[in-house]
């Protein structure tokens, strides 16, 4: 999903990330990045990439055996952005 971008880029997309699920946690941070559809407009986002990326992250939380209702959470928030980065 990151080809053709250097560490940099990289490390800035993911400090993005960061703090908007810090903010949609209610953290202190304050997500300055810009909105989900103009961000992955054109990527060609599957629904099978989404529910490759949402099992990632779910098996992770599992594997290091978050208690469900976190994790149901979390899932809640990611599952949040699926129109944004989906293309239809």
């Amino acid at each position: 999903m990151f080809r053709g971008h250097g560490k940099d880029s990289q490390q800035r997309q993911f400090q993005l990330v960061v703090d908007l699920i810090c903010q949609k946690t209610g953290g202190p941070c304050a997500y300055i990045g810009r909105p989900m559809t103009p961000v992955h407009d054109g990527l060609g986002i599957s629904e099978a990439n989404w529910s490759t990326f949402m099992k990632i992250i779910s098996d992770g939380m599992n594997e290091k055996n978050y208690p469900n209702d976190i994790r149901d959470e979390f899932l809640a928030i990611w599952r949040s952005f699926h129109d944004g980065v989906v293309q239809k």
